[in-house]
């Protein structure tokens, strides 16, 4: 609308050079013709000097609107070279588009063949990750309980299972328990990781386009035990050196339910900007 604008007022200025220059063209004819033409004879040799006069006017006149179309032309092809620009970065985001839905498109199609059999029961899709978070659970209580019954060997029996502590929990038992975790599904974690992680690295590597609303789009399709267990990923080595720093820089847990963490410490073991949060800087 503004552009509109600017180039209606142009036009109107061009209108009104061209409506005064034929003005003072016509007015300088009809001056110098009346003069010659009511001067006596003896000033008539002057008449010719008149003539100059209006060719050096006229003169100046062309000159001005030459440079004036010269000036308009530059604003055409400024037009030009704008929506071209504005048609190019139209085709890279319709190119980026048909791309990320595809990959999204291609990530719910995996979820959906995803499969989890315990021997009694085969769960499909999207359910098996809640199965999934409760087995990393069971893996980490074994971990914490083992390593109580180290350092307290005399525990009875059957008082062994109340030596789990959620405060004991620490980076090297969730990535202990993660990896037992992964090592028995690992043909269904490996995949669905993969598969994300290649989606968020297409939007992370793709200039000009509003990478956190994108980010947002994937981050809206994860569910609370998705977004617990990519957390582990994140933190165990297989997504600790390129999908965790992807996590930190869009905010990928800006969602997540922190009562399904091991303890409230566990945040603190990958950067408050995965949370949506500012980091303090001291």
């Amino acid at each position: 609308m503004k552009k509109n604008k600017e180039s209606n007022k142009e036009s109107g200025n061009f209108i009104v050079f061209i409506a005064i220059s034929s003005l003072v063209l016509i007015l300088t004819m009809g001056m110098t013709i009346v003069i010659g033409l009511y001067a006596d004879e003896g000033k008539r040799g002057t008449f010719g000097d008149m003539f100059g006069f209006a060719n050096a006017l006229f003169t100046g006149l062309s000159f001005i609107g030459l440079i004036v179309t010269i000036l308009l032309q530059r604003k055409d092809l400024n037009t030009q070279r704008e929506e071209l620009k504005k048609q190019t970065n139209s085709i890279h985001i319709q190119n980026f588009e048909n791309t990320f839905f595809q990959m999204l498109n291609l990530f719910h199609s995996l979820i959906d063949n995803l499969e989890y059999d315990d021997g009694l029961n085969l769960t499909k899709g999207r359910n098996i990750f809640p199965i999934l978070r409760s087995k990393f659970n069971g893996y980490l209580q074994e971990i914490i309980t083992a390593e109580n019954i180290k350092l307290q060997p005399n525990i009875p029996t059957g008082k062994r299972e109340l030596l789990f502590s959620k405060l004991n929990v620490g980076e090297e038992h969730i990535t202990k328990a993660y990896h037992k975790l992964y090592f028995h599904n690992r043909n269904n974690l490996g995949h669905y990781f993969r598969t994300l992680y290649h989606i968020i690295k297409l939007v992370h590597n793709t200039p000009d386009i509003d990478k956190k609303f994108y980010i947002s789009l994937i981050r809206a399709q994860l569910s609370s035990a998705e977004q617990i267990l990519l957390f582990y990923n994140c933190i165990h080595f297989n997504g600790q050196i390129k999908f965790k720093p992807l996590a930190e820089k869009y905010g990928l847990f800006k969602n997540i339910d922190y009562s399904l963490l091991p303890n409230v410490n566990s945040k603190f073991l990958i950067k408050q900007s995965a949370f949506g949060k500012t980091e303090n800087k001291k």
